[in-house]
């Protein structure tokens, strides 16, 4: 149930993200376009709401069953999709 809820979750959280992106991909390359402030604070509260599931619940039962080096890994392949540095 669990992981079918963050599954879930990723999927509304990617479709409000492709909207937002959409529109700072126009503003970045001149074009005109606005943030819509509802879909932007939908995302922050999506987002917020998701992280703290996994946090609280899925990363304590993850840490249980699953070494360093597994746990690491999630976190490299987040980090290579958004493009940013992995601290070590």
């Amino acid at each position: 149930m669990l992981i079918g809820k963050l599954q879930r979750e990723h999927g509304e959280i990617e479709r409000v993200w492709r909207e937002i992106r959409a529109r700072l991909e126009k503003i970045t390359h001149g074009e005109p376009a606005s943030l819509n402030e509802l879909t932007a604070n939908l995302f922050a509260a999506l987002y917020r709401a998701h992280i703290a599931i996994e946090e609280a619940n899925l990363f304590p039962l993850a840490a249980m069953l699953l070494d360093a080096a597994q746990m690491a890994k999630p976190g490299r392949c987040m980090a290579r999709r958004r493009g940013t540095a992995v601290r070590a």
